[in-house]
């Protein structure tokens, strides 16, 4: 509950020492942690600024933001990570309609890989592999959520159709069980 948008962000440390180093202290740990990040004050504010939470100060507690600027300041986040993989769940929730464009837009440029957990049909439409998670296990389905759903939709209507030959074979068996039986 105390912590800011900058601890949130994990860049604390990071500003703090370009805050001493803009004072005119010269204490190398300060140039170490700084290291390529001169221009970090500069990303926020564009970033911000994009995700038209401009009005924000790193200093603003995360808890008393909206649903919709905790989403972003998480967005922003993932935005300035380095990582291979990003692990998004539900990142649509609590966006109007131009953030949740901004969102695909960075989703489809980033050269990043995004495992995304969602419920929004039309972001889930607009990825190239649906992952499903079920008792039996994952299975990945090559195409958007429409091309998912109609897979699904095959594959049920074959398990059904194989579920009443079954059923049909067994009730053939039945009644010859019976019938040998009777015989006897």
């Amino acid at each position: 509950k105390d912590q800011s948008i900058q601890d949130i962000l994990e860049i604390t440390p990071i500003i703090q020492a370009l805050k001493r180093i803009e004072a005119g202290h010269i204490d190398p740990e300060d140039f170490d942690l700084v290291q390529l990040h001169w221009d970090l004050k500069q990303k926020i504010n564009i970033l911000f600024d994009e995700w038209q939470i401009g009005y924000l100060t790193l200093d603003t507690l995360f808890s008393e933001l909206s649903g919709g600027e905790q989403t972003k300041i998480q967005i922003i986040k993932a935005m300035l990570s380095q990582v291979d993989v990003i692990l998004l769940d539900e990142p649509s929730n609590h966006l109007d309609k131009k953030s949740k464009l901004k969102l695909l837009n960075w989703i489809i440029s980033s050269k990043q890989c995004f495992i995304i957990i969602s419920h929004d049909k039309s972001l889930l439409n607009e990825m190239d592999v649906v992952i499903e998670l079920s008792t039996q296990g994952f299975k990945a389905y090559g195409g958007n959520y429409d091309f998912y759903c109609a897979q699904r939709a095959i594959e049920q209507a074959s398990l059904s159709q194989k579920i009443t030959q079954a059923t049909r074979e067994l009730s053939g068996i039945q009644k010859a069980k019976q019938d040998m039986l009777e015989k006897k």
